[in-house]
C-alpha cells in the first residue's frame, strides 16, 4: 500500500472522526479543503481496496441505493436508519447482538471479529411530522 496522500487522508479523518456512517455526499459536504466529488470517490475505493475502511449499502425509496462507509477500526457498529429523513441513529448497547453472536458461533463453529447491525424504518420525529 503507497502511503496517504493528503487528501485520502483527510477523507480517512472525516470517516473516522464520525459517530456514524456517511455516504460520498456527506463526506464530500464536510471537507474542508478544495477536494472535488470525483477524488472523494476515488479515495474511497483506495481506502476500501486497503482495508482501511467498510462499507455497506442501504435503499430508501427518495434517494435509491446509497453506499455508506465507516471506520474499520470500529470492531462492531450499530445503528437505526430512517427511510424517510435518511438519519442514522448509532446505538451503544451491544446486549442483543452479543447473544446473537455467541449462538452463531456455537451453531456453525465460527469466530466473529466484528459485526455491523442495522435496522431501517421511521424515526420517531418523521413518525409525528
Amino acid at each position: 500500500m503507497k502511503s496517504l496522500t493528503p487528501k485520502r487522508q483527510l477523507v480517512l479523518d472525516i470517516i473516522e472522526s464520525s459517530d456514524q456512517p456517511l455516504s460520498s455526499q456527506d463526506i464530500f459536504s464536510l471537507k474542508e479543503e478544495d477536494l472535488n466529488l470525483a477524488t472523494v470517490y476515488r479515495t474511497l475505493n483506495y481506502l476500501e481496496k486497503n482495508n482501511l475502511i467498510e462499507a455497506f449499502s442501504l435503499f430508501s425509496e427518495s434517494r435509491g441505493t446509497v453506499r455508506f462507509y465507516f471506520r474499520k477500526s470500529n470492531p462492531h457498529l450499530h445503528f437505526f436508519f430512517c427511510q424517510r429523513c435518511h438519519q442514522f441513529t448509532p446505538f451503544r448497547d451491544c446486549s442483543f447482538s452479543q447473544k446473537a453472536q455467541e449462538e452463531i458461533e456455537a451453531k456453525y463453529q465460527h469466530k466473529i471479529q466484528s459485526h455491523v447491525l442495522y435496522f431501517t424504518g421511521i424515526c420517531r420525529a418523521c413518525q409525528v411530522s
